[in-house]
């Protein structure tokens, strides 16, 4: 049997899970558990690794997997936090939603454009509209994800990592 996308993605999140643990138990980068081994990744997993005197690639062989499930297993034992950032009720933001988690989703939008200047802006009105959409659809395209304009758990955290920097938070 193939091993798929998804069991991929489970492994990367479980690692990123124990790099999100380590973070809060000393001064180590902040890396959300989304399942995609992105540049932030690479760099917590290369600062562990010059820690702990493993080669400093940033790629996680099975040294580094081993001292890190370690480290986690000793130092962190259960999660300090579980993750969950995105809106509570929601599985999914579509065209025509509406509500108070709109305009948050609208407001973070509107930030990412003024930061990066490569999403279209869009009006705070509480309705996900197709500007909306077609903003959301831009941000996946600019990230490694599916441009297909629904915003779901991957989609906002990659949002809260992008506005990360400039708001002095620490999520990924």
């Amino acid at each position: 049997m193939a091993y798929t996308q998804e069991q991929k993605r489970s492994h990367i999140r479980e690692l990123q899970t124990f790099l999100h643990g380590k973070s809060h138990t000393g001064d180590a980068l902040h890396v959300i558990p989304d399942g995609f081994y992105g540049t932030k990744t690479e760099a917590a997993v290369q600062q562990f690794q010059q820690e702990n005197q493993i080669l400093p690639t940033g790629e996680t062989d099975s040294d580094t997997w081993d001292a890190l499930a370690a480290y986690y297993q000793a130092q962190v034992q259960k999660p300090v936090m579980q993750i969950s950032i995105f809106p509570t009720g929601f599985r999914r933001f579509v065209l025509h939603d509406t509500g108070t988690a709109v305009y948050l989703l609208q407001g973070v939008l509107q930030a990412l454009h003024q930061l990066y200047g490569n999403l279209p802006p869009v009006d705070n009105c509480g309705v996900y509209d197709e500007k909306t959409m077609h903003a959301v659809q831009e941000f996946q395209k600019n990230t490694i994800l599916h441009p297909d304009g629904e915003v779901d758990e991957n989609t906002w955290n990659r949002m809260m990592s992008a506005l990360t920097p400039q708001i002095g938070c620490c999520w990924d």
